[in-house]
Order: structure tokens, then C-alpha cells, then sequence
């Protein structure tokens, strides 16, 4: 398709040779189009969790709890959850949203590096995990992880799960 084009405008403009650097100008303008955003989240659910336990073991306040029976995903329904973004308090009620996922893991895992001990070894009883939501346009673009990224991962230890949203 793309040789299709050129030769049409070598045939139009009267040119021997055509050279394009980067892409069709639509294409080139997806990326101001289309952008995605990211939450996350350090989540710890399980059946025998009290949130206000743990909001005491770590000192942290909680982005979102749920008592048990009070999730409707369904695939909660019989666990409690504790959630922490890292940014929400009582006078700021927002959900942080990320450029890019890095950038939000990055943040939290610093927020969070203090409490790793605690976390691995008093917390370990229950599922615990990074939620990563990735809010899309268009099924373009993606995560990106650095090296530097990879590594704080696998020192926090945890699993990481991202869940994929696309909006019209």
C-alpha cells in the first residue's frame, strides 16, 4: 500500500524519486489523537483481611477498602481489599492518572519501598499485588519498562497485573 502511494505521487509531481521520512501525516497524528493514561495501585485482599489492620500495620492511607461482601467483582465477593495509590488523603479524593506506566510505578514503589519488609514478611498471608489499569483509545501505544523499572519490581516481589480499558 505504502509503495502504491508513492509511486502515485512520483506520477502526479513529476518526480523520479520520492523519499518519506517517517510516517503518513495521519498516522504521524494518532499520537496527539489518541493518549493513554494509567492508574495504579498496591493491593492486598484475602478472606481473613481487616482493612483497618493493615491501614495500622503499614501507617498508610488507604485509596479504597472493602469489607468482605462489599466488592462487586465478582471474583472478590469473598475477600476484603485494601488499595493504595499513593496519592489519596482526606482532602484529596482523586485517583492519580499516569502518561505512563513507569512513571506511576515508579512513584509508587518509592512510596512503598519504606514498607517492604512489613509488606513481604508480616503481610505475606494474603494476596498481594500491583494493579495497573491502562486506559486506551486505541489499541496503539502501550507500557514501556525500563531496566531500572524491571529491577524494583523484582526487588518488591510481587505480582504485577494490568488490566486494558478501551474507550470509544
Amino acid at each position: 500500500m505504502r509503495n502504491m502511494i508513492i509511486n502515485i505521487l512520483k506520477v502526479l509531481m513529476g518526480l523520479k524519486s520520492i523519499a518519506i521520512s517517517h510516517t503518513f501525516p495521519r498516522l504521524h497524528n494518532r499520537k496527539e489523537e489518541y493518549m493513554n493514561t494509567y492508574t495504579v495501585e498496591f493491593r492486598i485482599e484475602g478472606s481473613s483481611l481487616i482493612p483497618s489492620n493493615i491501614t495500622k500495620i503499614l501507617e498508610l492511607t488507604p485509596s479504597q477498602t472493602e469489607n468482605i461482601g462489599e466488592s462487586i467483582n465478582p471474583k472478590r465477593k469473598n475477600n476484603a481489599l485494601w488499595s493504595y495509590n499513593g496519592i489519596f488523603s482526606e482532602e484529596n479524593f482523586t485517583e492519580q492518572k499516569w502518561e505512563t506506566l513507569e512513571e506511576g510505578l515508579l512513584y509508587i514503589l518509592e512510596k512503598l519501598q519504606p514498607k517492604a519488609n512489613i509488606i513481604q514478611n508480616k503481610l505475606n498471608i494474603y494476596k498481594r499485588y500491583l494493579w495497573c489499569g491502562h486506559f486506551q483509545e486505541s489499541f496503539s501505544g502501550g507500557p514501556k519498562f525500563s531496566p531500572e523499572l524491571l529491577k524494583k519490581l523484582a526487588e518488591f516481589n510481587t505480582e504485577l497485573i494490568l488490566s486494558n480499558y478501551c474507550s470509544d
